[in-house]
């Protein structure tokens, strides 16, 4: 093989445009930290076949660690949602000029690359904001029918007044 083939050839495994658009990816993270208030703090990872790893660490109602799992669908929602708001288009880092807001953390993981972004404030694009509710909502949503699967039968306190 020649030299000049050695030094194109990265250039042939590259991704093109089309192709990246199609791919999936392999997990979606959302991390949200502290802030000078009582905002949540926590970390969640979606994979693929739906499996969620979850770390509850302050003003959050499920704290420690929770695996659970959702629907694969679930996932192909939010990958659908991630290629349709040009996520990999975003700036790495959207910041503000206070000093007391929690940042949220969003990280899609592809088989050869990852795309990470920081959204301090709640900055960033309206369609950011809308994708960290959404997977948001697939975390929460699942962890808590974790936690109320695995609560003993006996620790179910039936509402006041209750016959």
């Amino acid at each position: 093989m020649s030299i000049t083939a050695l030094l194109l050839l990265p250039l042939s495994l590259a991704f093109t445009p089309e192709q990246k658009a199609r791919e999936i990816p392999t997990s979606i993270s959302l991390e949200r930290t502290y802030c000078f208030g009582t905002c949540p703090v926590y970390t969640a990872t979606i994979e693929r076949s739906g499996k969620i790893h979850y770390h509850g660490e302050a003003n959050v109602q499920n704290m420690g660690n929770v695996e659970t799992q959702t629907s694969p669908r679930d996932f192909e929602r939010l990958a659908a949602a991630i290629r349709r708001i040009g996520f990999e288009s975003f700036a790495s880092k959207y910041t503000s000029n206070y000093t007391d807001q929690t940042s949220v953390i969003t990280t899609v993981k592809w088989a050869k690359r990852t795309k990470e972004v920081e959204n301090y404030g709640m900055n960033g694009p309206d369609s950011l904001w809308e994708l960290e509710e959404m997977i948001d909502g697939v975390v929460l949503g699942s962890v808590e029918s974790q936690i109320v699967r695995d609560r003993p039968l006996s620790a179910v306190k039936p509402k006041t007044g209750a016959k």
